[in-house]
């Protein structure tokens, strides 16, 4: 006779006290063959593994093993493809048509912009509703470049050779990257006449489709960031359409999914639209339904405990460092969600925040960490969950990592947010012209006390 394992299954862990658990955790000492647990949980909901047997504490890997079923669907390369079999199974249960509820032609049913190498459809409203001379991102560069170098009585001409060397009229987006490009240059003290007029001659062969490695690498990294600081710039909300975007913000949780389809669902219907029966659901419905759902998704992590608001004050610090890293004007990272931080030298309270931040599922840990740039040692890394990232204007994708100095930690996670201002102050200043503390001047003229004497490349 085959021996038979007699399970008793245990859900919702965390609805129990502190001394329900316990006494959960002594049958799960206690237990004899054949019988076992399997019991889920939040992974907030753990308080206690003390047990009644003189209180000893249950071991992971000696009386319990755990399984992280979050990460393993986070990991699971076939997520995309499930998803989207629960979304066509889910819209045939509703009565939707097979035609609908074909995995392959799911994309038909949420309206999208239309495509292309230099995303002319989505900086469209550009020319409608700027001119040249006056789009956002060129009046700022004139006024950083005039109130700096004002000290070294520059001639506007030299200023209007800068800009018009940068300035691609018909691709919006391609003059967003020559001036970012020219930040660079700025930030490493280099010719801006000159470096102008390099950008401007690479900036011709990149629209021909011969591109230089300096501007075809930044496209290819730093596209989707240029393109939203050109929405902020023009007050434009950011855009986050489509049901890839869907599923991608639900980082491998299906329900995340389903509240995000749920939201977009009540908003189409809103606008007086026939979601997934008449036309394609309107961006802008996709767009309040996003929003709805990041909103809900950081209100519902919230938990019972007097370090809830800490924890969610501290998520919302760390998401305003990177949204402002994102549209700073040389942002060194792209796409940036992730950050790393030495746990050996922060304070305990601070790593605890941290975790709890994790256990909510505000924050997810990336496996491996972050190699330290000091030394040998790896850093722990975590990425703000891709459900938060509308709400803060953020993108949905992992690509750059920033590395934290432990003032910086203390001043997101820590006891005390005093200095979280002037760190971040501190940090951006080496992100935005003038670049204090990093641009030179050309020739005898110096930065004193981090201030810029004059402009370097227009003496």
């Amino acid at each position: 006779v085959a021996a038979i394992q007699v399970v008793y299954l245990l859900d919702e862990l965390e609805n129990l006290t502190e001394a329900q658990q316990q006494y959960v955790n002594t049958l799960v000492r206690e237990r004899e063959a054949p019988c076992t647990f399997k019991i889920g949980s939040r992974l907030y909901g753990f308080r206690t593994q003390r047990t009644l047997s003189a209180n000893e504490e249950n071991r992971l890997g000696s009386e319990y093993e755990q399984v992280l079923l979050d990460d393993h669907l986070r990991t699971d390369p076939n997520y995309q493809s499930f998803a989207r079999k629960l979304v066509a199974q889910r819209l045939l249960a509703t009565g939707h048509s097979a035609e609908r509820a074909d995995t392959d032609r799911l994309d038909r049913l949420f309206e999208a912009p239309v495509g292309d190498r230099f995303e002319s459809a989505q900086t469209a409203f550009v020319d409608e509703n700027y001119a040249p001379e006056a789009r956002p991102w060129i009046v700022k560069l004139r006024r950083q470049l005039e109130s700096t170098a004002g000290a070294a009585h520059i001639g506007s001409s030299d200023v209007d050779n800068i800009i018009s060397s940068l300035s691609c009229a018909q691709f919006p987006l391609v003059e967003k990257l020559n001036i970012f490009l020219l930040y660079q240059d700025w930030s490493s003290s280099k010719n801006l006449l000159d470096s102008a007029a390099v950008i401007r001659e690479e900036c011709g062969k990149f629209i021909e489709e011969h591109p230089t490695q300096r501007h075809g690498h930044a496209w290819s990294h730093f596209k989707g960031d240029l393109l939203a600081q050109l929405l902020r710039d023009c007050r434009q909300r950011q855009r986050y359409f489509g049901l890839d975007t869907f599923i991608d913000m639900s980082s491998g949780i299906p329900r995340h999914l389903f509240i995000v389809l749920k939201f977009v669902n009540r908003w189409a219907m809103f606008h007086g639209e026939k979601p997934f029966r008449g036309k394609a659901v309107s961006m802008d419905a996709q767009q309040a339904g996003v929003l709805q759902a990041s909103n809900w998704f950081f209100d519902d992590s919230r938990t019972t405990g007097t370090d809830s608001e800490r924890v969610q004050g501290s998520v919302e610090r760390l998401a305003r460092l990177l949204h402002q890293l994102r549209f700073s004007d040389k942002p060194v990272e792209s796409s940036l969600t992730t950050f790393s931080f030495d746990e050996t030298a922060s304070s305990l309270s601070t790593r605890r925040v941290v975790q709890q931040a994790h256990d909510t599922s505000l924050l997810l840990k990336v496996a491996g960490g972050a190699k330290s740039r000091n030394n040998e040692g790896v850093q722990a890394k975590y990425q703000l969950n891709p459900m938060l990232c509308p709400r803060f204007d953020l993108p949905l994708a992992r690509r750059g990592t920033i590395a934290l100095s432990t003032s910086e930690v203390e001043a997101i996670f820590g006891d005390s947010t005093e200095s979280f201002d002037s760190v971040v102050a501190e940090r951006l200043s080496r992100m935005n012209a003038p670049f204090r503390g990093k641009t030179k001047a050309r020739g005898s003229r110096k930065v004193l006390h981090g201030k810029q004497t004059s402009l370097p490349g227009l003496e």
